[in-house]
């Protein structure tokens, strides 16, 4: 009885792993995303952005053929509103604003195949969003930074050692500290904001 209790717990234990795939999935992705919501009550993301344009590099451990779980880091260059871009020129200096975020993330994928097919992931992470105002009387920096999560899904086909395809993503956070020039410290007002986009992730496995 004992020897089949014990093969019992062996055949648990060892399930697992027989079916774990423990490749490694690296992937870049990149394109465009449209922000919603405010960085706090009252100050609308639209009002400083107009777009952003993400670059992502993520990297995830397959536990098995369906499910991975890993890092991303992203970096955004925007484009601003156009009042703000305005209102900067007119005083003589120029804008520039960015997002940098950083987490972990699940993906699922869809059947059984190594790469190629449907996936959809989660994420959870940091977010920091700067702007950046240069005129004659010099440089001054806003960074506003606190959590965010996210939701993505897409479709990979293959292409020699390399997967490529179309994704979705939806982003939602909420700022929750500033720093600024004689300024640092919580936001009170907090509220929601986020980005909905789409683009193209290239990948490989390792």
């Amino acid at each position: 009885m004992r020897k089949l209790l014990a093969l019992l717990a062996l055949s648990v234990v060892a399930a697992p792993l027989a079916s774990a795939d423990q490749s490694i999935a690296i992937n870049a992705r990149g394109g465009a995303a449209k922000p919603w919501g405010d960085s706090s009550k009252g100050s609308a993301m639209t009002d400083s952005v107009a777009w952003a344009f993400p670059l992502q590099g993520d990297l995830a451990f397959r536990f098995t053929k369906n499910i991975g779980v890993g890092a991303y880091i992203r970096y955004a260059p925007t484009m601003l509103a156009d009042n703000l871009d305005s209102a900067c020129k007119a005083a003589g200096g120029s804008c520039s604003a960015t997002d940098l975020g950083f987490g972990g993330l699940v993906e699922y994928r869809f059947g059984e195949r190594l790469d190629g097919g449907g996936w959809l992931g989660l994420s959870l992470g940091y977010e920091m969003a700067k702007t950046k105002t240069a005129a004659t009387g010099g440089t001054a920096t806003v960074t506003l930074s606190g959590f965010e999560g996210g939701v993505q899904a897409g479709y990979d086909f293959t292409l020699a050692a390399l997967t490529i395809g179309p994704f979705v993503h939806a982003n939602v956070g909420q700022f929750s500290k500033l720093e600024a020039p004689g300024q640092s410290g919580s936001i009170t007002d907090k509220a929601f904001h986020g980005f909905f986009g789409l683009g193209i992730r290239v990948g490989i496995l390792l």
